[in-house]
């Protein structure tokens, strides 16, 4: 039998001196002017609307003030009246502030994401250029990730501080802190983890990669083809695991909070754990 072929994808970034091109004065300086470049258009959008916003609130404070001065001297109202125009003037203006307050949250965030967006697809662009390899069309080991360092433009804080990663070929891997993680169509291994979410994963294959999807409050559910071979650990500590529509055979620690088994011939390790929430596993339809 031949040996089978393996490749490996290796990142690297090394500083080499304290000058030049590749020196981490020079690439802070790229990277402060690629920041200054994504936040001036987004500082000149929020002066632009913060004059607009300060002349709308004065137009409605006169017409407020005027809508008083009218009903209690020009209609010569009596104090009942006047106060019901206060009174529905500030339930206006509450209603108004919310409104203004959920455009603006929302007009941030779309801004905000979309410059981020832009320049790192900008950056992506600007290092694909000057590489000197070509990514495979098939990657048989995985991505290596060895010593990678990395900060925000602008910034001098490290986000990621010499971090060594090895990502496995064929495995998903997906992690948030609030929100769910869906995933459709998979096959292969997949890594899931969520701190306070949902966890929804349909396989339409199992390989020998392992699967292992981890939720800390948040429940877990896991499609899986009724052919597939898999060895199959569940766990929660508040909670319960159902398995549904699978031939699954049984082993070892058996409890309502905890089971284990074989499916068919067994083969690829899936591993399920919850902290707060659920476990369904059933059969893909």
């Amino acid at each position: 039998m031949a040996p089978r072929p393996r490749f490996a994808a290796r990142l690297a970034i090394d500083f080499p001196s304290s000058s030049g091109p590749g020196s981490p004065r020079t690439a802070r300086s790229t990277r402060h002017a690629e920041w200054e470049r994504w936040y001036l258009p987004i500082a000149r959008v929020r002066r632009t609307t913060a004059l607009w916003h300060a002349a709308a609130w004065a137009t409605f404070g006169a017409a407020f003030v005027g809508a008083i001065v009218f009903v209690a001297s020009g209609l010569d109202a009596e104090v009942g009246s006047v106060v019901l125009v206060l009174v529905a003037g500030g339930r206006l203006s509450a209603y108004v502030g919310s409104a203004v307050q959920e455009l603006g949250f929302l007009r941030g965030i779309w801004l905000d994401s979309s410059q981020r967006l832009a320049w790192l697809e900008d950056y992506a662009a600007s290092k694909d250029a000057g590489a000197d390899l070509h990514a495979p069309d098939v990657l048989r080991d995985g991505v290596r990730f060895e010593h990678v360092s990395f900060t925000y433009p602008g910034t001098e804080r490290l986000v990621l501080d010499d971090v060594d990663l090895h990502l496995p070929a064929g495995t998903v891997v997906a992690s948030t802190t609030n929100g769910s993680i869906t995933g459709s169509g998979l096959s292969g291994g997949v890594e899931a983890r969520s701190t306070n979410g949902n966890i929804t994963v349909g396989l339409t294959a199992v390989s020998m990669n392992p699967v292992e999807l981890r939720a800390t409050n948040g429940a877990i559910a896991l499609t899986l083809p009724p052919t597939a071979d898999a060895n199959i650990d569940a766990s929660c500590t508040n909670g319960s695991i159902e398995v549904q529509g699978l031939a699954l055979e049984r082993t070892g620690e058996q409890s309502e909070r905890r089971t284990r088994g074989r499916l068919n011939a067994g083969g690829a390790p899936v591993q399920l754990s919850s902290t707060n929430g659920s476990i369904r596993i059933s059969a893909a339809p």
